[in-house]
């Protein structure tokens, strides 16, 4: 049921939790790396909440795998900073290879609303000129970003947080409360440790 969606969600929603809009510079062609980044810093006015995503400043080397065989797989540069004056959090993801692994550059902006308790996400891709919006909250020790697309409930979820790896997985349900999620696409992330925040 989901394979159809997949193919839908992959090029324009699947990485809308993983994305955002960072200054980047090319780094040297010897380093062998896509980019480094200015990372700023938050902003001592901002909610304490802004560290939920701002724990993830800095670069990662991240690996996709899909679930079952369907899906994309590939590995990607994720380049994540503080953006408006410190109050915000973006991100931008670089697959390594997008001409063979299905993965498509992408940008989000992650702001925190502290009158609704919850992160506002927004998300496009080269893809797509269109925006797709998530919110997100902290639940227990995960970061759970939720939205929908085309009938179907989405949510994105970052777990096994630690100061150098995370883990990221994709699911989606019917929209029915009552459909079973189903896991579309798994992601480990490692910090590079190369470059530093």
């Amino acid at each position: 049921m989901f394979a159809r969606v997949l193919s839908v969600v992959v090029s324009g929603v699947f990485l809308t939790a993983i994305t955002g809009c960072a200054t980047i510079r090319p780094e040297p062609e010897s380093s062998g790396a896509t980019a480094v980044m200015r990372t700023g810093s938050a902003n001592p006015l901002a909610a304490p909440e802004l560290n939920q995503f701002g724990q993830f400043v800095g670069r990662w080397d991240c690996a996709v795998e899909p679930v079952d065989g369907v899906g994309d797989a590939g590995v990607a540069t994720w380049v994540w900073s503080y953006a408006m004056d410190g109050f915000a959090v973006q991100d931008l993801w670089l697959p390594v290879d997008p001409t063979h692994s299905g993965l498509s550059t992408g940008t989000a902006l992650r702001i925190y609303d502290a009158e609704k308790g919850l992160w506002r996400v927004a998300w496009t891709s080269v893809d797509s000129a269109d925006f797709a919006f998530y919110d997100a909250r902290l639940e227990n020790a995960d970061i759970v970003m939720r939205g929908q697309a085309e009938g179907f409930d989405l949510k994105m979820v970052f777990f096994e947080i630690a100061d150098n790896g995370f883990a990221w997985r994709y699911e989606a349900r019917g929209d029915s409360a009552a459909s079973e999620w189903e896991v579309l696409a798994r992601m480990r992330c490692s910090r590079d440790m190369t470059v530093h925040p």
